[in-house]
């Protein structure tokens, strides 16, 4: 007969040896490259926790991951694997935009209610008919929850192209919330207070996460509900024999699921967005299962929230490394015109110019900094690529060579956005529609124009620079 671990070691000991052990291999493997583990721990945590920006980006970021975290948590404790977050928070989108757009709300306290009532009926919803079939015909919910992420992926591409979009707007969005639905931003409130914060997407759906993961434990682990839940997800057979309804409990957390992935749009289209864009849940779905896991799905929600936070540092990772690649530039070759950096790694803009890009990037510096990008071959806005990129010019610059800047108009594919699209804002017209402008100067605005104590090295082309 085995013996159980006590729970402070279930709780505390056994996720605090699996982090160490996770940082010490990701440590090795920065050491084999010949980099420095503990400067790049040191980078990753000042690019996400070293300000109250930063603080800020993280919180919003993660904010996302805990109410995607809880929909897939909730399904797991009935032992039903609910992976299609990312079709239930697409039609919670659809559900605010709905409630934002139909009623001329005077204030976002009224708006709220409303919204979260909107985006947990459509998320929950397009849940109950997977749940359903799982229960009455046997049809395997993993299987259609990822059949029903494309049909809500194509339904919400329908929706914006013909029905929501913006009278005379190209973009496929709804026109803009108005401003009574808009969430304040937590810099805003803690100004309110006194209490100095730079201005970051963070808003008021934070909050609303940390109340949904109290309010999932208390579910879950305070209730006949969750009691008959948790039955459910270790025996069915004993909860069959003991009265429960394994129909109602399947269809159920189901339900549950999809109306707490479905909230993940508060943050995003009524927090930040205020309309309906395609692509808003950017994989926050998927992520939500990998976070759940991480948490171990455990009581009280404090892993949970904690592992939410192990997950957008990447994207603050890459804005941390381009300003650093920018300050390098301006640094090294002071008073030289940059004509452009990188452009969209990411394949944005489609994949066959996500594949030039990437080969304009691999002959332009991957043979001097010995590393290149792999092309991908189906757009997406993945950032791994992007950080590959980021890395590549950093090597590239520290080891003093100078080929990485860009003359002129060459390379047309480069210049499409110098740290990504994560440090552009949007900027508002005079008839109200939007569009995406650079948050700050580009490299080649911000180059000194005085010359230098002393001139600089005249860059040299390398080999494999861009001809195109």
């Amino acid at each position: 007969m085995t013996r159980s671990l006590p729970r402070w070691a279930d709780l505390v000991l056994i996720p605090a040896l699996n982090l160490a052990l996770a940082f010490l291999a990701a440590g090795l493997v920065v050491l084999f490259i010949g980099e420095d583990p503990v400067k790049a721990v040191a980078i990753l945590l000042e690019g996400s926790l070293g300000s109250s920006y930063a603080i800020g980006f993280t919180l919003f970021y993660a904010t996302t991951f805990v109410f995607t975290g809880l929909a897939v948590a909730i399904a797991f404790h009935a032992g039903v694997f609910n992976i299609g977050g990312e079709g239930q928070a697409m039609l919670g989108g659809v559900g605010v935009s709905l409630v934002c757009l139909a009623v001329p709300w005077p204030h976002w306290t009224l708006a709220l209610p409303a919204a979260i009532l909107g985006a947990a009926v459509f998320g929950g919803a397009w849940a109950f008919l997977p749940g359903y079939l799982q229960a009455k015909r046997g049809s395997h919910v993993v299987i259609t929850t990822i059949m029903f992420n494309f049909i809500a992926s194509a339904l919400v591409v329908y929706l914006l192209v013909r029905v929501l979009k913006a009278p005379g707007a190209m973009a496929p969005e709804t026109r803009n919330f108005a401003t009574g639905t808009h969430l304040p931003f937590i810099h805003d409130m803690l100004g309110a207070i006194g209490v100095p914060m730079r201005r970051t997407p963070m808003n008021l759906a934070s909050i609303l996460a940390l109340i949904a993961a109290f309010g999932t434990w208390v579910l879950i682990w305070r209730t006949r509900l969750g009691y008959e839940i948790r039955a459910f997800g270790h025996s069915e057979p004993a909860a069959v024999y003991a009265g429960i309804d394994p129909v109602r409990i399947t269809v159920l957390v189901m339900v549950l699921s999809g109306a707490m992935a479905g909230c993940m749009a508060l943050n995003v289209v009524m927090g930040t967005q205020h309309r309906l864009v395609l692509d808003f849940v950017g994989g926050a779905g998927f992520v939500g299962i990998a976070v759940a896991l991480m948490g171990q799905l455990t009581r009280g929600g404090c892993w949970r929230v904690l592992a939410e936070l192990m997950f957008p540092k990447e994207r603050l990772m890459a804005r941390e490394f381009g300003n650093r690649l920018r300050d390098l530039l301006d640094a090294r070759f002071p008073g030289h015109p940059v004509g452009g950096a990188w452009g969209d790694m990411a394949g944005e803009h489609g994949a066959s110019q996500a594949a030039d890009e990437n080969d304009t990037w691999n002959r332009l510096v991957g043979k001097a900094a010995g590393f290149t990008v792999k092309p991908q071959r189906i757009g997406s806005n993945r950032i791994q690529p992007r950080l590959e990129a980021v890395r590549a010019a950093l090597e590239f610059l520290h080891a003093g060579e100078p080929g990485l800047l860009i003359d002129g108009p060459a390379c047309p594919l480069l210049h499409a956005g110098f740290e990504a699209r994560y440090v552009w804002t949007d900027e508002v017209n005079a008839s109200g529609d939007r569009r995406k402008v650079p948050a700050r100067p580009t490299p080649a605005s911000r180059a000194s124009t005085t010359p230098p104590a002393s001139p600089p090295r005249a860059p040299a082309r390398p080999a494999s620079a861009c001809t195109s």
